[in-house]
């Protein structure tokens, strides 16, 4: 039987990606540019925005518990 792929987590959707980014500078890229058009002050919502930085701060815990080899469920 095919081992099955695990979904990507949702944080790393919100932010455009297709797979697991292999750095934090891949995620603090991706979170500036979407925030350029995002923020409020640039004519996004607020609630769009505050999505969007929550993925940004779970896409960095993410990265930071596979770096110490603890679980990311």
């Amino acid at each position: 039987m095919l081992k099955q792929k695990p979904e990507l987590p949702p944080c790393f959707q919100v932010l455009g990606f297709v797979k697991i980014p292999e750095n934090k500078d891949q995620i603090k890229a991706r979170y500036r540019q979407l925030a350029k058009t995002a923020h409020p002050d640039r004519g996004g919502s607020f609630t769009d925005f505050v999505r969007l930085r929550r993925a940004f701060e779970n896409s960095i815990k993410f990265l930071e518990q596979k770096e110490r080899g603890g679980s990311n469920d």
